[in-house]
């Protein structure tokens, strides 16, 4: 049986999806039942939480739908964990009653919180990071599908099938651009010392003579603002596509320094940066935090950093939006939700795996955050992050060319509209520093 906590929680989820409160309950042990005040028939919902929970491994097959029917959206044989396997009945009417036979509650619990990657610290990438390839969506071929929107479209079905006469809200696709702010500059924020390795790569290792050249000028011309001809300055560029499309981006800067290695060159005190953040709030665009390398299992760290963006953008007049993405996607799903929310960040949208793209929580939608070990809700909600560049583009990850990035990006947008989800894109400024990396990021946007 799950508990009131859990109970009220999946309340909210169906609230945000269907736009109706419904009377979610416990009906035994072996349903959770779904009613409608004033309305006959229920709908009652398999209840088997130890096939989540309880489990070495998670079972799994796939499922079809009695497809006389129920319309699967993006395949007949739709993913089911903690099935061992295909039943012959999915679901069944009995009187005004409908009967599903798969614990769709315990695969929103299960997928949502992350409770899969959790008790993983043997088996963390150099990062600390839980890579996609132990994921069980990898292992079973659905980390590009949103199987928990899919199963509550399932659910969507069977309501409109119970209750014929009630209104259900339809979700709108939405697109959501982010640009976590790692190099604001190639060479403004370099010491002299790292300003010349930086041009000795662009002329050995990289074979780019245009920058080798421009280093030393844009150095030279960025001591009260980052130059315009520095190649990793496409802030005006990004907002302008973005306000093209009727959208706004939101950029993630890094306050503190934790590590030498890994966290950015600049500091935000910097008056180039502070100068970057004002004409960004001006034109009403988002400013989120990107915390340090080490924050993600430090309360004390990430409440210094968040108060001292907040602190900036105060005195600037502008406007902090109280998001986060974690810096190279560092993320405890035990500890991390949970001192976020006590910092004070209201979303957070590093919901993704840095070495694939795909649906990291299986949904495309936003959600509010569950505390599984402490059976509590968070104050906190997560975006998912459904694709980055550099998972795609990068050698290190999914080493992509031009052709299957785009294929890649468009697909999931397509998957991402037919729900009427988000689509949320991590493009990094820096990373559009080209004319060909320009136009392949306005055509995942536009099309």
């Amino acid at each position: 049986m799950y508990s009131d906590q859990q109970i009220s929680w999946f309340g909210k989820i169906f609230y945000e999806r269907f736009g109706t409160r419904f009377k979610i309950q416990n009906y035994n042990e072996n349903y959770v039942s779904i009613s409608l005040q004033n309305y006959s028939g229920n709908i009652f919902v398999k209840s088997n939480k130890s096939s989540f929970f309880n489990q070495d491994e998670v079972k799994f097959c796939n499922q079809k739908l009695n497809k006389e029917e129920f319309n699967a959206k993006l395949n007949e044989d739709l993913s089911a964990p903690g099935l061992d396997r295909t039943l012959d009945v999915l679901i069944e009417k009995i009187d005004e009653d409908y009967y599903l036979y798969y614990d769709v509650f315990g695969l929103i619990l299960w997928m949502l919180s992350r409770y899969e990657e959790m008790g993983t610290a043997n088996n963390l990438d150099s990062h600390q990071r839980f890579s996609s390839s132990l994921s069980h969506a990898f292992k079973h071929n659905y980390l590009e599908r949103p199987i928990v929107d899919e199963w509550l479209d399932v659910m969507k079905q069977l309501i409109k099938k119970t209750w014929k006469s009630l209104d259900i809200k339809n979700n709108s696709f939405s697109i959501d651009l982010s640009h976590d702010v790692d190099f604001p500059s190639n060479y403004a924020f370099k010491t002299k010392f790292n300003l010349f390795k930086s041009m000795v790569g662009d002329l050995i290792k990289r074979r780019n003579i245009k920058n080798f050249l421009l280093g030393p000028l844009i150095f030279i011309f960025s001591r009260s603002s980052i130059s315009k001809i520095d190649p990793a300055n496409t802030f005006d560029w990004i907002m302008d596509q973005s306000e093209r499309l009727g959208t706004k981006s939101t950029f993630n800067f890094v306050a503190g320094k934790t590590d030498l290695d890994h966290d950015p060159e600049y500091s935000i005190d910097d008056l180039r940066i502070k100068k970057l953040l004002l004409n960004i709030g001006q034109r009403g665009h988002k400013i989120g935090i990107h915390p340090s390398y080490k924050t993600f299992n430090n309360i004390y760290l990430i409440k210094k950093e968040l108060q001292k963006i907040i602190q900036i953008c105060n005195k600037l007049g502008i406007n902090f939006s109280y998001e986060s993405r974690m810096h190279f996607l560092r993320w405890d799903s035990y500890k991390t939700p949970y001192l976020l929310s006590k910092a004070g960040v209201k979303i957070d949208s590093s919901m993704g795996y840095a070495d694939r793209v795909g649906f990291r929580a299986g949904t495309c939608f936003e959600y509010p955050a569950y505390d599984i070990l402490n059976d509590r809700p968070l104050g906190i909600r997560f975006k998912p992050l459904i694709a980055m560049e550099v998972s795609l583009i990068s050698n290190k990850y999914m080493g992509l060319d031009r052709k299957n990035t785009l294929k890649k990006c468009l697909e999931l947008k397509r998957i991402c509209k037919l729900f009427g989800g988000k689509f949320s894109l991590l493009w990094h400024n820096n990373n559009l520093d080209t004319q060909d990396k320009k136009e392949l990021y306005l055509t995942i946007i536009n099309s």
